[in-house]
């Protein structure tokens, strides 16, 4: 039996296209499995993605989605399968997606907003890339979502906080910059602008801080390495100086600035000006010191005063009982006499100083008294000074002492003659002033309001501003030794700021000096200004007087004087001796003078005792502390005289006199 060769032939074939189709289907399989695999893996890393990720096609109908993304949305996996995937977006987002622009839309990534399944809305980064297939046809989309809901809040919060920073920057009172590596200006807040001077920021940034803004070079260089040593200052004081140039002090308070790499890459400063703080400290200063050295001079007067009073009384009791042919003795007397009289003037002029000095605040013309006293003055200057005397009409009267003012004039004119011993001009005027805040702020004192001021000023070889700086204090003088006290000044002082006044100095070597002299105005109207009328010649009496006085040079002085004038004297060392004599002689004594300060039992002790006891004698205080401390210490009562040492036989005879005739 024969072979069919085309059989097996044809058999053989159909055998190899079956391997050939086993083979294929193995490789299929093999591919097929490869692929569920690489499925397999995708899925697990999918669903354990903390990104949102979903994959649509190109309609956008969501084909796969992993667990993360239908958790940030509030949906389960099996809900978002098949739908749109617009569900995941706001509807005011949603737009149809066209072909034509599918293209464009190949990749993208954008922050937007989602939404969840309850309606509420967050904050998502988006990543979008187009999924293509062999041919080239775009199949769908893989979009990847983050929710960043957090950075957003943490975004809007350094926002916040660089606002509520730029803003306190922008409207600190005190200047803030920053400065380059190399010590250029970069940033600068509107208070440094305003402190410099300058209109725009863009001019302070223009300017060299080493020699536009530092009055000195080597401060800068100073500030420079207190940095490099310490990379911080605090309190450092240093002095600028404004677009005008004037100067002004500032303290510093500031860090060292490092790049990333660790270099310093500039400063960051905050700057004071202390320039009013430190005048206003130097007031204090000056002022503390003046209160010590009052509260010296307070007790100097006293005992200065206990000493006058002898010299004055005892020099007068001499003078009475010399005979009319001892002329040599009776000059000696009357320089003795003149000499304590300007002892007498130095006290009143300390206690005027160190305010201390009872005051009698009245209504006053200003222009009417200053006009008065110059009158007098005038004829006491040299022929080569010309004198000026200008007031205003009208002005509102002042509260102010008579005496005083009398006093403040005579300083300030005859401070103006010593200034020009080659003669000039002397002006004397009075006229209404307005202080404002801005005046205020500028010159560091002065409320605002209405004053009127007295000037004073002369065309004499002027101060520098080094003796202008001193010119309050006590006891400094530019006058040769034996020509000035030093107190001058020192009492204006004093006087003025009694008067709750103010008063200014301004001068320039060669140029002349101007005293301008502030005085409040008066709460109610009063009398004109009348020159005080000198006492008459004092009389004498019959009556008894009790003198109670520590001091025994002091008792014997005043009895002496009492006794020539005709009175009945006893006297007593303190307050318990007069109480003492009181008990027994309580009807012997028309008047009682006083000392207050005294060991054992004071005269206010004794005023009192006797008041107590039903003793109501006519009642003399006399001390040598000043009426003004004496008041703010003890009651002497509104009705008790008070004669203040170093007193005059004339002045306690014609006291004495008054208060027994109940004058005072």
């Amino acid at each position: 039996m024969g072979v069919d060769n085309d059989a097996v032939r044809r058999l053989t074939d159909e055998l190899k296209k079956l391997r050939q189709q086993l083979s294929d289907v193995e490789k299929a399989l093999a591919e097929a499995n490869q692929a569920r695999e690489r499925l397999q893996r995708f899925e697990t890393a999918a669903a354990n993605m903390q990104v949102g990720l979903t994959i649509t096609d190109s309609g956008g109908t969501i084909l796969y989605t992993n667990p993360a993304e239908a958790e940030m949305h509030g949906f389960a996996i099996e809900e978002l399968l098949g739908t749109d995937v617009r569900v995941l977006a706001p509807p005011e987002l949603h737009s149809p997606l066209k072909s034509g622009h599918k293209s464009a839309l190949a990749s993208w990534r954008r922050e937007s907003v989602n939404i969840r399944k309850d309606g509420t809305r967050f904050a998502v980064h988006l990543t979008s890339d187009a999924v293509w297939d062999q041919v080239g046809e775009m199949v769908g989309f893989v979009t990847t979502c983050l929710d960043i809901t957090e950075k957003k809040r943490a975004e809007e919060r350094l926002k916040r906080s660089e606002a509520k920073y730029r803003g306190i920057v922008e409207n600190a009172i005190h200047g803030i910059y920053r400065t380059d590596s190399e010590g250029k200006l970069v940033s600068a807040n509107p208070a440094l602008v305003a402190m410099l001077g300058y209109d725009t920021q863009d001019e302070v940034l223009g300017l060299d801080p080493k020699t536009e803004v530092y009055v000195d070079p080597a401060e800068y260089a100073w500030v420079s390495e207190l940095y490099h040593d310490k990379e911080r200052i605090e309190g450092a004081v240093v002095h600028w100086k404004r677009k005008d140039g004037t100067s002004i002090t500032v303290r510093l308070n500031g860090r060292l600035l490092n790049s990333e790499n660790g270099g310093p890459s500039g400063t960051e400063v905050f700057a004071e000006d202390i320039t009013e703080q430190q005048e206003l400290e130097a007031q204090v200063i000056h002022s503390q010191r003046i209160e010590v050295v009052g509260q010296l001079t307070g007790g100097i007067a006293h005992d200065f005063n206990n000493l006058l009073t002898v010299i004055l009384a005892s020099a007068s009791m001499i003078e009475g009982a010399l005979v009319d042919d001892n002329e040599p003795l009776r000059h000696d007397l009357h320089d003795l006499q003149v000499a304590a009289r300007r002892g007498s003037a130095l006290v009143k002029r300390l206690l005027g100083f160190s305010r201390r000095a009872m005051l009698a605040l009245q209504p006053l013309d200003l222009t009417q008294a200053v006009k008065s006293f110059m009158a007098t003055m005038q004829r006491l200057l040299p022929e080569t000074i010309d004198v000026e005397v200008t007031g205003e009409r009208h002005v509102p009267l002042v509260s102010a002492d008579p005496n005083a003012v009398e006093q403040i004039v005579s300083n300030l004119v005859n401070n103006a003659r010593d200034a020009m011993p080659k003669g000039g001009k002397l002006r004397v005027d009075t006229r209404v002033e307005h202080l404002d805040e801005a005046q205020k702020a500028k010159r560091g004192w002065g409320d605002p309001g209405e004053y009127v001021c007295l000037t004073v000023a002369d065309t004499g070889v002027g101060m520098d501003q080094e003796t202008v700086a001193r010119i309050f204090e006590p006891f400094f003088t530019t006058k040769e030794l034996g020509f000035g006290t030093g107190l001058g000044m020192s009492t204006v002082y004093g006087l003025i700021k009694q008067h709750r006044g103010f008063v200014e100095v301004s001068s320039e070597v060669g140029n002349g000096t101007i005293v301008r002299v502030y005085f409040r105005r008066a709460d109610s109207p009063g009398a004109a200004f009348t020159v005080p009328r000198r006492a008459a010649e004092p009389v004498g009496g019959d009556e008894s007087i009790l003198i109670v006085e520590d001091e025994i040079s002091i008792r014997r002085a005043a009895t002496r004087v009492l006794e020539r004038y005709g009175y009945s004297v006893h006297s007593v060392a303190d307050g318990d001796e007069a109480l003492a004599v009181l008990e027994t002689r309580v009807d012997a004594f028309a008047l009682v003078i006083s000392d207050i300060v005294m060991p054992r039992v004071s005269g206010i002790e004794l005023y009192q005792a006797m008041r107590a006891n039903g003793i109501y004698k006519k009642f003399l205080f006399m001390s040598g502390y000043s009426a003004k401390d004496v008041r703010a210490n003890v009651d002497l009562g509104k009705d008790v005289p008070f004669l203040q040492k170093p007193w005059t036989p004339n002045e306690l005879l014609a006291l004495v006199r008054d208060v027994l005739d109940d004058v005072v």
